[in-house]
């Protein structure tokens, strides 16, 4: 009897030294409503603890919190630094700058405040890391002048700021008009490229004059104004999407995604609590896909869209007649980060926020953009 007390005391005290050697992550009370997700993506690593109060955000439940690695400008990412976009229904949203300083996670400058919650069942903001340096740049509807607009920003770890950067003379919180001439932007996406020095941001221009729409690509990157001169697609012509019944007259507000690949364009709106969602190419020929009923987060690689709406991933073929639902898996407390090239694989990233007390961590996962259907199985 005594060696069996000596032999569970014994195992007691190894399991003790086991989890104060590998002591566990902060817990988040609704993580294990994520883990059965998480456990078929792959872990790329955890940022933080990171005391709130630094970052000036509230609590577990108070407030919608996500990590965006940097991309790294040699074909990959880095979670050494990134962007904390914050989302609180009282202060609005935020973004902060952090970096790994040797020895924990540090925020350098201040936030820059990106405006209110949207009221409405658009995302209000557009958050991207720019290729190379820390650079982050913010898309922008305006609803006063129905038009985006964009803002760019910059940490310096040196200088412990995070500023407009030198590179265009922005002041911070300094957003600005980009469409050319008559237009107001309508619709921004961001598509990236295999490319290590630029993405590409895509919009829906309409026209205030004719009411027609135009298709503009522009290069999204660390270099002059961080947004090159428009590129319009289709050869530079006004499409007549209304009159060939694809879009109508004197939308405000849309979803707008292009591929390069198929040369298929998408939109979409919302009226009231529903989303309509539609196709086109440059003939123009086109027409809605009822299939697609959920807000649309992103025109992935693959040429599938990709919804979270609700906290719910969901896989559409929009080259169906309908656009046909592939896959659906619960999301939960996992936040879809946005799609980038890591090592030339077209891959999907993920947060997660892990709270303990006042102080948070995040949790960044991946999966190539190709098993993303696998999550549904």
């Amino acid at each position: 009897m005594d060696s069996l007390k000596r032999i569970r005391g014994f195992l007691a005290l190894s399991l003790a030294l086991l989890l104060g050697a590998c002591w566990p992550p902060p817990f988040n009370l609704s993580v294990s409503s994520s883990a059965k997700t998480a456990r078929m993506l792959s872990y790329v690593g955890q940022v933080g603890p990171i005391d709130s109060n630094s970052v000036m955000l509230g609590t577990q439940g108070t407030e919608d919190v996500v990590f965006l690695p940097e991309k790294d400008g040699a074909g990959g990412i880095t979670i050494q630094a990134g962007f904390i976009l914050s989302m609180d229904p009282l202060s609005g949203q935020q973004v902060n700058f952090v970096a790994n300083n040797g020895s924990q996670y540090v925020r350098y400058g201040s936030a820059q405040g990106l405006g209110p919650l949207s009221t409405d069942p658009y995302p209000n903001f557009l958050v991207q890391s720019v290729k190379s340096a820390h650079n982050a740049i913010a898309f922008q509807f305006n609803d006063v002048t129905m038009n985006n607009q964009f803002g760019l920003m910059t940490g310096n770890p040196g200088t412990s700021t995070f500023t407009g950067p030198a590179w265009f003379g922005l002041s911070a919180q300094t957003f600005t008009d980009f469409p050319p001439d008559s237009y107001n932007a309508i619709g921004v996406s961001i598509t990236p490229t295999n490319n290590v020095g630029f993405d590409r941001a895509y919009m829906l221009l309409a026209d205030t004059f004719t009411g027609q729409y135009l298709e503009a690509r522009y290069r999204l990157w660390q270099a002059a104004n961080g947004l090159t001169f428009p590129f319009a697609l289709r050869g530079g012509a006004e499409l007549d999407l209304v009159g060939n019944g694809i879009l109508p007259a004197g939308l405000s507000r849309v979803l707008y995604y292009y591929d390069s690949n198929s040369t298929n364009a998408y939109a979409m709106w919302n009226q009231g609590s529903a989303w309509t969602c539609v196709k086109w190419n440059g003939i123009p020929v086109g027409g809605p896909l009822p299939g697609i009923d959920h807000r649309i987060d992103a025109l992935l690689t693959t040429g599938e869209l990709f919804s979270t709406e609700g906290n719910t991933g969901r896989v559409y073929d929009p080259t169906t007649p309908t656009g046909s639902l592939e896959a659906t898996f619960p999301l939960n407390d996992l936040r879809f980060i946005g799609e980038v090239y890591v090592g030339g694989t077209a891959t999907m990233l993920f947060s997660e926020a892990l709270w303990y007390g006042r102080q948070v961590s995040f949790n960044v996962y991946s999966i190539s953009t190709a098993q993303i259907k696998t999550l549904g199985q």
